[in-house]
C-alpha cells in the first residue's frame, strides 16, 4: 500500500497497548520527551494517509501496522538496519562526528573509524529506498533531522516525481565549522535536491541557505543564482536573544533547481489554559527593566540577603547529558551561589535531571563525571542535599508534574535548535507564577521574550538571572508567564502544514 504523505525519523512511534487500543507505552530504548510526542501528534492528525517509517534492530519487527490512536490512525513501518550498520551510522557518524559539528565544537569531532561513511550512506539508502516504496505517485517524504541528511538525494534518484521535506530539529553552524566536513558536496547536493527545508528559527535557515549559496558560486555563475529574503515572523523577533534575524530566506533558486525555506519553531501543546490577565496592565518583560541593566552581581547578591526567606524555592533543570545544554555551566554558578548568599541554602532545593545519552560516548561520560563531582562538592558545601541529581529518564507525567511545582525553570543551552523544555515548563503551569531562565543560545528564545534570558558563558550572568528570578515582584512574572502561554497557542496539525504544502 502506498500513502500520499511518508515521514522519516529514525525512531520509532511509542508501542500501543493492544488489549486497551489507546494506551501508549514507550519502548525501553526510548525517552518519552523529546521529538516523538509531537511528531506522533502531528501523524495522528495526518491519519490514514501517511506513513511513519523507522528504525529497528530486530528482524522480526521489520513490518508495518496500523498504528491506531485517539480517533485516527496511521501506518508504522519499521525498517531492519543491521546493528553494526546503525551503530556506525548513529553512535559513530551521526553523534560524534556531525553532531558537533553542527553545533560549533570541533574539538569533539572524532576521526572517523573506516567503514563509518559507508554505513552512514548505506543507511541513508535504505530510508530512501524504503520511502520510494511506500509513496504513492507524486507523493510527499517528509524527512526529520539530520542523521538522514543524506536521504533526499537518494529519493530523488530512484523516484523524482517525488517532493522532499526535510526538517532540521537542530541547529546550522556557521560555515567555518562546516570546513571539518568530509564529502561535503554530498550534503550540499542532497540539500539542494530538497523541495523544502525546515528550521526552527530564521537564524539556522540563513545559515544553511549562505553555506549552499557559498558552494553553488564555485559550480555556477553567481548570475545564475536567486535568493528571495521575506520579513521574519514578528512572533519571532526577540531583539535580546543572540539568535533573532529579521529577515529570512524564503526561495533559493538555479537554473536547474529550487529549494523553498521555512523557519517555524515545533509548537508545544498547550496543556493548561488560562485566561488572559484583565485590565490594562503592561505585560512585564524581565529584559525591558532598566532598574536591572546596569545592576553588578554585588547588587543582586545584596537583595537576595535582605529576603526574608519563609518557603523552598524550588529550581529544576532538566536535559540529556550532553556538552550542548549547559548542565555543567549551571552547577557551577549554582556552586557560586551557595558560596556567596549561604542564607539561601536552607530554602534551596534543585531537581537536577540529566538523563544519560543511550550513546556510548567518551565526551558524554566527562561531562557525566564533571556534574556527579560538582553536584558532590555543593551538597558537601552546605552541608544539606541542595542539588537532587536524578541520572535517570522520567516519564513524562512526572516531569511535568515537577514542572508545576518548581518556581525556577533553567534551561542555558550553550547552542540549541529550540529546547522544548522551556516551552514545556510555561504550557504546564496550572497558575500565573513561575520564572523561566533562558540561554540566549536556545533557538526559543526568538519567541519567548518575557523569559529572563542569559549568557550561558558567563557564571556571573547565568547567577544574576537566578538571582533575579529570586528577588523580583511575583506578580510582574505573572504577566510574563501568561504572555508566553498565549503564544502556546498553537496546534501541530498546523505547524505541519507549513512543510507539506504540496498537498
Amino acid at each position: 500500500m502506498s500513502y500520499p504523505i511518508v515521514v522519516l525519523y529514525h525512531r520509532s512511534p511509542p508501542d500501543l497497548n493492544e488489549r486497551e487500543g489507546t494506551q501508549v507505552n514507550w519502548r525501553k530504548d526510548q525517552s518519552p520527551n523529546g521529538i516523538i510526542p509531537y511528531l506522533l501528534e502531528v501523524m495522528t492528525n495526518l491519519s490514514k494517509d501517511s506513513c511513519w517509517i523507522s528504525a529497528t534492530l530486530e528482524p522480526t519487527e521489520a513490518t508495518s501496522t496500523l498504528y491506531t490512536i485517539k480517533d485516527g490512525g496511521f501506518c508504522s513501518s519499521r525498517l531492519y538496519i543491521i546493528p553494526e550498520d546503525y551503530t556506525l551510522f548513529y553512535d559513530i557518524y551521526s553523534k560524534q562526528y556531525l553532531w558537533p559539528i553542527l553545533h560549533q565544537y570541533p574539538e569533539y569531532v572524532i576521526e572517523l573509524p573506516p567503514n563509518a561513511t559507508t554505513s552512514f550512506i548505506k543507511v541513508n539508502k535504505l530510508f530512501a529506498q524504503a520511502a520510494c516504496d511506500k509513496t504513492s505517485q507524486g507523493g510527499t517524504v517528509w524527512v526529520h533531522d539530520y542523521n538522514l541528511w543524506l536521504t533526499p538525494h537518494f529519493i530523488k534518484k530512484i523516484r523524482p516525481d517525488i517532493k522532499v521535506s526535510f526538517f532540521f530539529h537542530t541547529t546550522f553552524p556557521q560555515k567555518k565549522y562546516l570546513e571539518s566536513l568530509q564529502n561535503k558536496s554530498f550534503f550540499v547536493e542532497s540539500l539542494l535536491d530538497c523541495d523544502l527545508i525546515g528550521f526552527h528559527i530564521p537564524r539556522f535557515v540563513n545559515l544553511c541557505a549562505d553555506w549552499l549559496q557559498e558552494y553553488l558560486v564555485k559550480q555556477i555563475d553567481k548570475t545564475d543564482i536567486s535568493i528571495t529574503y521575506t520579513p521574519s515572523d514578528t512572533e519571532l523577533l526577540n531583539p535580546f536573544s543572540a539568535l533573532t534575524d529579521y529577515e529570512v530566506v524564503s526561495e533559493l533558486k538555479t537554473p536547474n533547481s529550487s529549494t523553498k525555506f521555512v523557519a517555524k519553531p515545533l509548537p508545544v501543546k498547550y496543556v493548561n489554559a488560562i485566561e488572559s490577565i484583565e485590565g490594562e496592565n503592561p505585560i512585564f518583560t524581565c529584559n525591558d527593566l532598566k532598574i536591572y541593566e546596569n545592576k553588578d552581581l554585588a547588587w543582586f547578591v545584596q537583595k537576595a540577603s535582605q529576603i526574608d526567606y519563609d518557603d523552598d524555592i524550588r529550581i529544576i533543570f532538566s536535559a540529556r547529558c550532553d556538552y550542548t545544554k549547559g548542565a555543567v555551566e549551571l552547577l557551577k554558578a549554582l556552586k557560586k551561589l551557595v558560596s556567596i548568599l549561604p542564607e539561601i541554602v536552607p530554602w534551596l532545593h534543585v531537581d537536577f535531571i540529566s538523563v544519560p545519552s543511550v550513546v556510548s560516548n567518551p565526551v558524554y561520560n566527562e561531562v557525566a563525571e564533571q556534574i556527579d563531582a560538582i553536584c558532590n562538592a555543593i551538597n558537601v558545601s552546605a552541608k544539606r542535599k541542595v542539588i537532587h541529581l536524578i541520572d535517570y529518564c522520567l516519564p513524562q507525567k512526572e516531569l511535568y508534574q515537577l514542572l508545576q511545582e518548581t518556581d525556577i525553570c533553567c534551561v542555558p543551552s550553550i547552542y540549541d535548535g529550540l529546547n522544548m523544555l522551556a516551552k514545556e515548563f510555561i504550557s504546564v503551569r496550572n497558575s500565573s507564577t513561575g520564572r523561566l531562565i533562558l540561554s540566549r543560545y536556545a533557538g526559543a528564545s526568538v519567541e519567548l521574550n518575557e523569559a529572563i534570558l542569559v549568557d550561558p558563558f558567563y557564571t556571573d550572568d547565568l547567577l544574576r538571572g537566578i538571582l533575579l528570578a529570586i528577588i523580583d515582584n511575583p506578580k510582574s512574572f505573572c504577566h510574563s508567564i501568561d504572555k508566553m502561554k498565549q503564544k502556546m497557542k498553537s496546534d501541530s496539525d498546523k505547524w505541519s502544514l507549513h512543510f507539506l504544502p504540496f498537498h
